[in-house]
């Protein structure tokens, strides 16, 4: 029988099969791999037109007939259709199980232990907390957001600080399709101007006081902290004050320089992670000196069973330890330690001179740094 052609294998039961076979002779329809069990029992294969044809005829209903099987294109299409639907069926479920675990599905702010002291003015008050909402929204933190796209805690931290005086510092933490906000908040100051205080160490220049006490006059040297001008008569500060200030700070250099490089050597470590708890942990380097590379990533995707694989990476590090003068890198060294000692002043500060003064012992060398810088401070 052509493979093509959809067929039946059945079995016929009953007494005086041969009116079976002479009904299908009679017809001239072919049978194939005719087999008997026994008197009673009749094993054939024939064409599904063939078996129509059997079907529609009186003698059907005097046997009792079975089909054993069911074969050809008709099948083979059902059968491809029953496979793309089971392929649909996990690609569709894969798809969903992708979206739920790599987008965020509830954005929780950390205020269960927070202890506000900022009153009305919390940042978790209802007014506040809603601003907070926007403001993460507008910067993509939301849910249904792709949690690659989220920006990271220091970018949020700042945007923050800029819309909330009370704001200290913020971390953002992923845990699973979930995203928690933990804000450090600082105490707004609510104090009235009681007196104003010298920022560094200097010479004052003017002063210039509409409400308070002045407790110094031009040409006095101050010390960082210095109160320079007092309440009076129970009335806020007033005052404005230039101060010729100087700043300073120092920096250690060695000359003796180590500096370390890849010896070459490998170690990877795999950590099974369920709900923080590590399984067949590993700790043992085997290097002295090592640098280290973990990544951390879900064993497979779902929302019940949270089990991480962390694959650290360690590489040995051979220490060297080579002579770098001071002269030879004299002038880096002097610029990033201005640059640092220029941090520490008032933005508004107007430089004036800077000096540096070295002195050495052994393969050590001391630099100090002087900026003398114009400053005003007031209240005003």
């Amino acid at each position: 029988m052509n493979k093509n052609i959809s067929s039946y294998k059945i079995k016929i039961s009953g007494l005086n099969l041969h009116h079976v076979l002479e009904f299908f002779e009679s017809k001239n329809i072919p049978l194939y791999n005719i087999s008997r069990d026994s008197t009673t029992t009749l094993h054939i294969e024939l064409s599904a037109k063939d078996f129509k044809t059997f079907k529609k005829s009186e003698l059907y209903s005097k046997y009792k007939v079975e089909i054993v099987k069911y074969k050809g294109l008709a099948n083979i299409a059902r059968s491809i259709f029953t496979k793309i639907g089971i392929t649909l069926g996990i690609i569709t479920c894969l798809l969903c199980c992708f979206t739920f675990t790599n987008n965020v599905t509830e954005i929780i702010l950390c205020d269960t232990s927070h202890v506000c002291a900022n009153g009305e003015n919390c940042i978790y008050s209802s007014k506040n907390k809603q601003k907070l909402f926007e403001i993460l929204e507008n910067n993509g933190i939301k849910t249904g957001a792709k949690k690659s796209s989220l920006i990271n805690s220091r970018d949020l931290e700042k945007i923050l600080m800029l819309n909330f005086k009370q704001v200290a510092g913020a971390t953002l933490r992923i845990e699973g399709v979930r995203v928690y906000l933990d804000i450090v908040e600082a105490k707004l100051n609510t104090s009235t101007k009681t007196r104003l205080v010298a920022p560094a160490s200097g010479i004052i220049l003017s002063t210039d006081v509409t409400s308070g006490k002045l407790l110094v006059k031009n040409g006095d040297i101050v010390l960082a902290g210095d109160t320079l001008v007092e309440q009076e008569n129970g009335k806020d500060v007033c005052a404005s004050i230039k101060i010729r200030a100087f700043y300073h700070d120092t920096y250690i250099y060695n000359e003796n320089q180590t500096t370390y490089k890849q010896s070459g050597k490998t170690k990877v470590v795999n950590n099974i992670e369920l709900f923080g708890l590590k399984l067949n942990s590993n700790n043992n380097v085997g290097y002295t000196l090592y640098e280290s590379q973990t990544k951390c990533n879900y064993l497979f995707f779902n929302l019940i069973l949270p089990i991480k694989v962390r694959r650290t990476t360690y590489k040995e590090l051979i220490a060297e330890t080579t002579k770098v003068p001071y002269d030879d890198i004299k002038d880096k060294i002097n610029n990033q330690l201005k640059d640092k000692l220029l941090t520490t002043l008032p933005t508004d500060a107007d430089v004036k001179n800077t000096t540096f003064t070295t002195s050495k012992e052994g393969t050590r060398v001391r630099i100090d740094c002087y900026i003398e810088a114009l400053i005003e401070i007031d209240t005003k």
